[in-house]
């Protein structure tokens, strides 16, 4: 069975959405039901095993055969064949035929395992969105959520705060702030790229450049803090407006919209576990 994990945003007005890409349709999950659970606490337990995320690190980049895989993680044929099948089933990992290592017998075909275009973005995405979607409920669920992010976090993001961008064109896109500070803004043809920035394309056309940009984000030792810079649409934390220049500390599953509008840029803040916050506490 193919379990369909759909991309997911929050809609103010709505709670937490669900788009079908293949027919172009929302589904609102305000109460969310039993199948929602149910997919959701299979996909977790898809997620919640270290070996299966050594397996998407060590083909997020190349891909490799089975014998390939079950060398480099250490483990039997079999079990790696296991565990590829439910990454596949869960539509993270594709496998493609191609061509075997030299033998005495020859060259035999072999299928390839590859993570698919975006897949672990739409993984940290997604957790993103469930950590805000108020999972936390479930206590069972919240905790394995926890797990996986915590092991996500081990395995891919490190011990960053990492934004996961939920509107637009660049929807999905998921940004690890590896510096001590962060600017946000939109593309400026006449100022450089620099170092610990985030510049969004100009569809995001309400976002000030990032020439003087929108909003920044500091690590400071009180925790992560964001600063409004004076930008002209306005930043807003979790549905309440920033004053310009006065920091105000995040945490984890806030969400942080640039221009409230529909050319702005919505983010879901995602906390490393040492710096993270209990969204219900």
């Amino acid at each position: 069975m193919r379990i369909n994990i759909y991309p997911l945003t929050v809609n103010e007005d709505r709670g937490l959405v669900a788009v079908d890409r293949t027919e172009g349709t929302e589904t609102c999950i305000v109460s969310i039901d039993t199948d929602f659970y149910e997919d959701l606490s299979q996909y977790l337990e898809v997620l919640s095993n270290s070996t299966r995320l050594r397996i998407l690190k060590l083909i997020e980049k190349t891909p490799k055969d089975r014998r390939q895989i079950a060398a480099e993680i250490n483990t039997s044929y079999d079990n790696t064949k296991k565990h590829l099948d439910k990454l596949v089933n869960v539509g993270l990992v594709k496998k493609e035929a191609g061509v075997g290592q030299q033998t005495s017998k020859g060259v035999h075909p072999v299928w390839e395992y590859s993570v698919v275009s975006g897949g672990l973005e739409q993984v940290i995405r997604n957790l993103g969105v469930f950590s805000t979607a108020g999972i936390q409920k479930n206590p069972d669920l919240s905790s394995r959520l926890a797990d996986v992010r915590g092991q996500i976090a081990d395995e891919f993001t490190g011990d960053h705060l990492y934004l996961v961008l939920l509107t637009g064109v660049d929807e999905g896109r998921v940004t690890i702030m590896e510096d001590e500070q962060l600017c946000i803004g939109r593309a400026d043809v006449e100022v450089e790229t620099v170092p610990g920035s985030l510049i969004l394309p100009d569809w995001y056309r309400t976002v000030t450049r990032i020439s003087k940009p929108h909003v920044r984000i500091l690590m400071e030792p009180i925790g992560y803090m964001v600063e409004d810079c004076d930008s002209t649409a306005g930043t807003m934390l979790n549905g309440q407006p920033l004053t310009p220049h006065q920091r105000m500390v995040l945490h984890d599953g806030d969400l942080l919209d640039l221009a409230n509008d529909p050319y702005g840029a919505r983010f879901v803040v995602m906390l490393p576990k040492k710096r993270g916050a209990d969204p219900a506490g």
